[in-house]
């Protein structure tokens, strides 16, 4: 099974239920390790700490933000986790278009939606209706901490989430006048 990308709701109006994301589609690139030259063992990245002139381990780690030369508001996941948009767990559909108004070339990711157990019962009633309908629902999403558009429509045997970076684009593709 291909690893889940995200995990959360899938809301319109007063219905909402759980689902999980899959990436459809992986890069396949060939990566290299670093090695020692004369003996071919693999060589370990050493953190180190400049003002005490010592390695440090991941645990001694924390989340810093520079908003000045040298200085650092630390951020614990607490304070990212209360950050988050409201669209982190919930993917909110604004709008249902139909899919021939979709061009794919505004889609840069694609990902295969999946219904938890509690959520096959609305998931197939919105995969069919938009499946008999020829329509696609224009959905708020947030991922890897960026909010974005993206479009939910019916593939072969699933739900597919097609993904843009700039929201503007998704707005042109159904018609609305980007501010």
């Amino acid at each position: 099974m291909p690893t889940i990308v995200w995990k959360g709701q899938t809301a319109f109006g007063l219905v909402s239920f759980p689902v999980k994301l899959h990436a459809a589609a992986r890069s396949q690139s060939v990566s290299f390790h670093q090695l020692h030259e004369c003996d071919h063992s693999r060589v370990k990245q050493v953190l180190y700490c400049q003002a005490e002139d010592r390695p440090v381990t991941r645990a001694e780690l924390v989340r810093g933000f520079e908003y000045e030369r040298d200085r650092y508001v630390v951020v614990t996941d607490d304070e990212l986790d209360q950050m988050a948009p409201p669209s982190s767990r919930v993917m909110e559909v604004r709008e249902f278009v139909p899919t021939a108004e979709i061009d794919p070339v505004y889609l840069d990711a694609s990902y295969y939606v999946v219904p938890e157990t509690a959520g096959e019962k609305p998931y197939t009633l919105l995969y069919e209706a938009l499946r008999r309908s020829g329509h696609a629902a224009a959905a708020q999403w947030t991922c890897h901490n960026r909010s974005t558009w993206c479009c939910c429509g019916p593939a072969r045997l699933t739900a597919r989430v097609g993904v843009r970076d700039f929201d503007h684009n998704l707005a042109v593709i159904i018609g609305q006048v980007p501010a």
